[in-house]
């Protein structure tokens, strides 16, 4: 009987990922919270999902209650030491939340991103998957009267081929 409800619970927490794009996750172990609807993955976390993986220390996914869409993901938290990787882009940060009906990810604390030779590091930042665009905010420690700063770096390819020739 253990057995045929751990395999419910996969076969379950796999159809709700299923119907938002074919989510697949992996980790140390699960929880499924049936009446709060959440699913908590805690332990070298691992996700994949189309062009886009995602490691983590903990990812909490919050289900849709009762009257809205039926096993629709509202929005997922992956706490500690996120990597968020796909399309050229890796970002990595303290923690993050994907939102679902925003179809964006917000990160938090030590955000490091880069794309191809661009890099950046900010206190936060927006990752826009609809518009493929990462918007960033500044350290928010920064002392009183400093002015917030974020740190962008973008190499020059050409600079790099006409060295090594």
């Amino acid at each position: 009987m253990k057995k045929l409800f751990i395999i419910f619970i996969c076969f379950f927490v796999d159809i709700a990922f299923a119907n938002n794009g074919g989510i697949k996750a992996n980790s140390q172990n699960m929880e499924l919270d049936f009446l709060k609807k959440i699913a908590s993955y805690k332990g070298e976390v691992l996700v994949i999902s189309g062009n886009y993986r995602v490691e983590c220390g903990q990812m909490d996914v919050f289900f849709a209650k009762k009257n809205e869409q039926k096993d629709a993901i509202e929005r997922i938290l992956f706490i500690k030491d996120v990597i968020f990787a796909g399309e050229n882009k890796v970002v990595n940060a303290d923690n993050a939340e994907y939102k679902a009906d925003e179809r964006k990810v917000y990160f938090w604390g030590n955000v490091k991103a880069k794309e191809l030779s661009s890099y950046l590091e900010a206190d936060k930042a927006v990752y826009d998957l609809n518009k493929e665009l990462i918007s960033v905010v500044g350290e928010e420690s920064a002392p009183e009267g400093e002015n917030k700063r974020v740190r962008i770096i973008i190499e020059d390819k050409k600079d790099e081929n006409s060295k090594s020739g």
